[in-house]
């Protein structure tokens, strides 16, 4: 007899008992199996078993979703494997998994996990795969049923009791996969029960024809605000100017989230201004949102608003706002900006001061320069070192007298910063036609005019080599 026969042999022996506990023949659990499957209607059911009915299978279809049932059979169990396939995910695009010390060790050592804002299942769940497609499929309904599921429990339809697996589930590669011991008796209609309970999981998990028509649709109806900036999120990223986008977009601007609100008028543009000048200037708004608002007007906010936003907020310390203004109104400048942000830089102290420093050097203005100039004076050593920088950003020539002054200062930072400054100053004078300003100090320590032959800028080479060993 040749080895295969032996082993066929061998491994009839060893299911003899699991027969002998199960109380049904081969022919009598596919017949269990066959009316279950009529049980909850699929088609096209056909079973089929190997050599000594050692393993047997079960293959059948209920609509678009394909359904494998699997047993394997040895001395010590019989192993029941159901298969649904057909979710029509792409590979990779969804996997998931309940949370377990594998995926714990897995997270440990870099695998990247998607999250969906829901703290009770993102906990749960460990989730690979696309941010669309999760967010289309994952409404608050459909968490809680692939949660139990996950959590080895499922939905029965039309039970209002829950039935346990009693195994391992999970899914990936648009197919969703039990595995469990098989009881000693397989009762239709328990097999029906849980066959019927997984097809409602999978229906749920099946990809949408129109992605961006499904997130649009949760979004309206998410009841958790995490969720929705999430979701909102996607939309904009991955389907921006879409006929579905734009609508959600705009609904989302009377949401009672008001992070939502701003995310919705940020991407909306002009059409989203009022909305953040609404959430910029709402003293009951919580500050962050309010500065989130403000620098998303960007442009659009006007140095009179701004200053006035300004101006409260440093009335009630509410410094995060403050310097939201700041930036916003040093980078988009205007008539008018210097005046108060040189005043702020010149009252106040620690990161407005720093924060007004840098707004001023953003601005280019030229009646920039003297405040800056001013705060080189600054005895916080980080306001001064802001000033320098803002200095090196939009300062003139005469600028350069201050600067070579903080070169001489003990701390190293600041003479770098003074020195990068100068540089900065020289090659944008750099290419004046002759009769140029030459940036080296006389005995007086003054900017004098020289006419080179090349018409450059040059630092005197000393200072340089002086400089450098300095910081060494």
């Amino acid at each position: 007899m040749s080895g295969q026969g032996r082993g066929l042999i061998r491994r009839a022996l060893d299911a003899l008992p699991t027969f002998l506990r199960r109380g049904r023949t081969p022919n009598e659990l596919a017949q269990a199996w066959s009316e279950a499957a009529r049980r909850v209607g699929l088609t096209e059911v056909l079973v089929l078993s190997s050599a000594f009915d050692l393993d047997m299978a079960l293959s059948a279809r209920s609509g678009g979703l394909r359904v494998e049932i699997q047993s394997s059979r040895t001395s010590r169990q019989t192993q029941l494997a159901i298969v649904i396939e057909g979710l029509g995910h792409h590979p990779g695009e969804l996997d998931l998994q309940a949370e377990s010390f594998e995926t714990r060790v897995v997270k440990a050592i870099g695998a990247r996990e998607r999250t969906i804002g829901d703290p009770a299942f993102d906990d749960a769940v460990y989730v690979r795969g696309s941010p669309p497609l999760l967010h289309a499929l994952f409404d608050a309904e459909t968490r809680r049923i692939v949660l139990r599921f996950l959590q080895d429990r499922i939905d029965v339809p039309g039970s209002a009791i829950g039935r346990s697996l009693g195994g391992r589930a999970s899914v990936a590669d648009g197919r969703l996969r039990v595995e469990m011991p098989e009881p000693a008796s397989v009762h239709p209609a328990r097999l029906a029960d849980t066959l019927s309970g997984l097809l409602a999981v999978a229906q749920r998990l099946v990809r949408p024809a129109d992605v961006a028509g499904r997130l649009a649709f949760n979004l309206g109806r998410e009841p958790l605000p995490a969720v929705r900036r999430r979701c909102l999120a996607v939309l904009v990223r991955d389907y921006p100017g879409l006929p579905a986008t734009l609508a959600a977009l705009r609904g989302a601007l009377g949401d009672s989230d008001l992070e939502v609100r701003v995310q919705a008028a940020q991407a909306l543009g002009d059409e989203g201004e009022a909305t953040l000048r609404e959430i910029a200037t709402a003293e009951e708004a919580p500050e962050d949102i309010r500065a989130r608002a403000a620098r998303a007007l960007g442009a659009r906010l006007s140095v009179d608003l701004g200053v006035t936003i300004l101006r409260q907020s440093l009335r009630r310390r509410r410094v995060q706002l403050a310097e939201a203004c700041l930036e916003v109104l040093g980078r988009e400048g205007g008539e008018g900006v210097v005046g108060p942000l040189g005043k702020v830089l010149a009252i106040e102290k620690g990161e407005l001061a720093e924060a007004a420093a840098r707004a001023l050097g953003e601005t280019g203005r030229p009646e920039a320069e003297m405040p800056l100039i001013d705060a080189l004076q600054n005895p916080d050593a980080a306001v001064k070192l802001a000033a320098a920088v803002a200095l090196g950003r939009s300062g003139s020539a005469a600028a350069v007298a201050s600067l070579r002054q903080l070169e001489t200062a003990s701390d190293a930072a600041h003479r770098r910063a003074a020195r990068q400054a100068i540089a900065e100053i020289q090659e944008r004078l750099t290419g004046a036609s002759p009769g140029q300003l030459s940036l080296s100090e006389g005995e007086s320590g003054q900017l004098s005019l020289s006419e080179d032959e090349a018409g450059r800028v040059s630092l005197p080479e000393t200072d340089d080599a002086t400089a450098s060993q300095e910081d060494r």
